[in-house]
């Protein structure tokens, strides 16, 4: 979890206590109401989390984008991690199945206009 703060200078993981007000708004730019696989995502522009701040979705990612390996845990679909949000953060593992929900790890934090 660490690594991804990390990509990202001005979020320093040991700050966070500091700014619980942003937090909230912080965790939820990463939730969306709906279950979206990895395939449904490739299909849509943009998607709108939680903190209803349009994220826009992209197969072309920044020049700063990790190119660490990706990898789909469910139905190895080679073409996992090629999908960015907001050309900035990759899909690192896609369709983590849970119990009531569709979970989705990326390689940056995406960071509400607001903080």
């Amino acid at each position: 979890p660490d690594t991804a703060f990390a990509r990202n200078p001005q979020l320093n993981i040991y700050m966070l206590p500091e700014w619980k007000q942003h937090l909230r708004s912080l965790i939820r730019h990463h939730i969306l109401i709906g279950k979206y696989d990895y395939r449904d995502l490739q299909l849509l522009n943009q998607i709108r989390p939680l903190s209803t701040f349009t994220v826009e979705l992209s197969t072309i990612g920044s020049a700063s984008t990790s190119t660490t390996t990706t990898t789909n845990n469910n139905n190895n679909d080679d073409t996992a991690g090629s999908l960015f949000l907001d050309h900035k953060a990759q899909i690192s593992y896609a369709d983590l199945h849970v119990w009531n929900s569709t979970v989705h790890v990326l390689d940056h934090v995406l960071i509400p206009p607001t903080l």
